[in-house]
């Protein structure tokens, strides 16, 4: 496994971590804001873990195409569709439950603006990126292949994926602390790549990524847990992944 990719991914996040906090560490955010408001944790997150069960059940589902078709012109909606039905089970649990969605890091004020400086931020981080590996000269042609329409299910896809971690830790935490929880969620985030690498061919040296991989959640999931807002990350965290299209 080529390791040179994360020499180039720790940096851009690590970038656009502390450009975000930084920038917001005046804010206030209200102490509660976050808190589903139970007063049974341990049940809040068993709803999750049934939430992710029927989450995987789709998802199998969708690995036997049968649910929509995604080909030709219609893919990036058709696709997105899907990513939704998929999903569906975890973002379910917020409206179902009568919490409100900044219990999943949305913040209640600001949404379009969080959006915008994410953005800016991404296309900072993907230049760093870009810059680390030699690649500036083609800037112009990966920000047009990453922020092109036939993108858009996959744009969809990171979102559902921040939510549902978002859903997951807020409620964990509730119950057994921050980092317990962001050691667990990490560690859960991580393994979840293990069903993919088996039907590509496991290898043992994949465990070190899957380590690295946890150790940049759990940084995530700090400045996430400070800031309660998973909107500017959308982007980040987008483009971020569309860097390993860039050869």
């Amino acid at each position: 496994m080529d390791w040179s990719y994360y020499l180039y991914l720790y940096p851009a996040y690590a970038f656009g971590l502390l450009a975000w906090h930084f920038s917001q560490r005046h804010r206030a955010v209200v102490p509660d804001a976050a808190e589903p408001g139970s007063t049974r944790p341990a049940f809040e997150f068993l709803l999750v873990i049934l939430a992710v069960v029927g989450t995987i059940l789709i998802g199998q589902v969708y690995q036997a195409d049968y649910l929509l078709p995604e080909s030709g012109s219609w893919r990036p909606l058709t696709g997105a569709i899907n990513q939704v039905l998929i999903f569906a089970p975890i973002l379910a649990l917020v409206p179902f439950r009568g919490q409100p969605w900044t219990s999943a890091w949305i913040p209640a004020q600001g949404r379009g603006r969080s959006i915008l400086w994410g953005l800016g931020i991404a296309i900072a981080a993907i230049l760093l990126h870009l810059g680390l590996r030699g690649l500036l000269s083609r800037t112009g042609e990966v920000l047009l292949s990453v922020y092109h329409p036939k993108n858009f299910h996959l744009m969809v896809q990171v979102l559902l994926e921040d939510l549902a971690i978002a859903i997951a830790f807020v409620r964990l935490q509730q119950w057994i602390g921050k980092t317990s929880a962001m050691i667990v969620v990490g560690s859960l985030f991580a393994l979840a790549h293990i069903p993919a690498m088996l039907a590509e061919g496991f290898q043992a040296s994949q465990l070190i990524g899957l380590s690295l991989d946890a150790g940049l959640t759990i940084a995530v999931l700090w400045v996430l847990s400070y800031h309660r807002n998973i909107l500017w990350l959308w982007m980040l965290h987008y483009a971020m992944d569309m860097m390993q299209f860039v050869e």
